[in-house]
């Protein structure tokens, strides 16, 4: 029985996530339980060897009582921002993420690239609103709209989402508010284009829709094409956890957020950058932007030299072209049509910042990636919008009138003007726009 509770009691921090299990944690615990079971024999405490067990579990509970404790107090603290305090992988389905259904969230933040770097003056905080539907999407819930026919579908990833920003400066919030769209937000955080179309497949039918529904993808230049992508695109064939997989799921989406561990980690990164060792901040490019740093992700920096034929012979390409051949079908059956929007990333619209180039002489057309989407779209007979050449402008005029950027300085992510710039480019030039935006409204009276 002594043995037993030793072994409980030394595996608790294990069992809540304060501890990985790894080799090099598996084999000192496998060790000390049996070194448990030959040393807790007789009176209890007799023996030096006793005594130091009962204290090594002594405080392997304190450590696991203690990481149980600090969860519901320590989220906010550890993780900034709403994506990643909430985002987990679907117990369902674990190929896809969610939110959890009905968050209502307010708190101040800072971007993730920061995060990333540690310090305190590349921080550019903002207040951040964030609310979820009960199916786990970041939509605002009217519940007197519920039932009335949709106009529009979202579908993308973090971009169309609105990630780090408030929730009435998205992109979703913009174009039902200024633009009168009853429209639903199927985008989700970390989603590629295969998460996309299977998030719209798995929520279409339960959705009011309108006769003439549109369909807005909006994809990605920064990742998109180098997301997972997978062969399944037939909702029943995908691989579904019955009960039990789902709650093992939902524990090691818990254990994934332990505080202990997730405090120990980001010590050990800051010991690393302090020893010149490659991290999260090696990740991150600094430059200057109006006496201001702005930061970069070096991920996506390394990829806009890729060629046409690089896109086109990558390993996901085939997959992609699968989906969008599954996505026309899809709207043939339900009778919609398809929209795409290219996003371009920050290292895209700010180049000239990112390599130090001559001031706003980024340029005003998407790369090969960008042609590829447009290549593909058209072979589909979808409507098609590169972002890049209305952003590179307006992040020019914002400059000069204001010295604001379109980019949060501090994230991947636009900010809410940038998400402006790019709902009046796309009810321009894909949509026809249900009402005026109030600028319009207020200068024709």
């Amino acid at each position: 029985m002594r043995t037993l509770l030793a072994a409980v009691l030394l595996a608790m921090p294990l069992a809540t996530g304060a501890i990985r299990p790894t080799a090099a944690s598996l084999i000192p615990l496998s060790v000390a339980v049996i070194a448990s079971a030959l040393v807790l024999r007789g009176d209890l405490g007799k023996s030096p060897a006793q005594r130091v067990v009962v204290a090594l579990c002594s405080l392997m509970m304190t450590v696991g009582v203690s990481d149980l404790v600090a969860h519901p107090f320590l989220q906010r603290v550890l993780w900034v921002r709403a994506n990643a305090m909430f985002g987990h992988r679907w117990e369902r389905l674990p190929l896809l993420q969610r939110y959890p259904p009905n968050i209502r969230y307010e708190g101040r933040m800072f971007g993730d690239l920061a995060s990333g770097t540690g310090v305190p003056a590349d921080r550019e905080w903002r207040q951040e609103t964030f609310t979820t539907d009960a199916q786990g999407f970041r939509n605002a819930v009217d519940p007197d709209a519920a039932a009335r026919p949709l106009q529009l579908l979202l579908v993308g990833d973090s971009f169309a989402e609105g990630a780090n920003t408030a929730q009435a400066e998205t992109l979703p919030q913009i174009l039902a508010r200024d633009y009168g769209y009853r429209l639903r937000n199927l985008a989700m955080g970390g989603a590629g284009p295969w998460d996309e179309y299977v998030n719209l497949s798995l929520e279409f039918d339960r959705l009011p829709a309108a006769p003439d529904l549109v369909i807005l993808w909006l994809l990605f230049m920064g990742n998109d094409l180098d997301d997972p992508c997978y062969p399944m695109l037939d909702v029943v064939q995908l691989p579904w956890n019955g009960a039990l997989r789902s709650a093992m799921q939902a524990y090691g989406s818990f254990r994934e957020r332990s505080p202990i561990r997730v405090i120990t980690d980001r010590a050990r990164g800051t010991i690393g950058r302090w020893l010149g060792r490659e991290g999260a901040s090696t990740r991150v490019a600094r430059r200057d932007f109006m006496r201001v740093p702005m930061l970069f992700y070096t991920d996506i920096m390394n990829r806009r030299g890729r060629t046409l034929d690089e896109v086109l012979h990558h390993r996901n390409w085939p997959c992609i072209q699968a989906v969008f051949g599954a996505m026309k079908a899809l709207g043939e059956r339900r009778h919609f049509r398809v929209a795409v929007a290219t996003v371009p990333s920050k290292e895209d619209v700010y180049a000239w910042v990112l390599d130090g180039g001559e001031p706003w002489s980024s340029p005003e057309e998407g790369g090969s990636l960008t042609a590829a989407f447009k290549r593909l779209s058209q072979e589909q007979g979808f409507s098609f919008l590169d972002l890049q050449p209305a952003l590179v402008r307006a992040s020019r005029d914002q400059s000069e009138q204001s010295g604001a950027t379109l980019w949060w300085r501090d994230d991947v992510h636009w900010n809410g003007a940038g998400q402006k710039v790019a709902a009046d480019a796309i009810v321009g030039s894909l949509l026809q726009p249900r009402r005026a935006p109030p600028s319009s409204r207020s200068s024709s009276q």
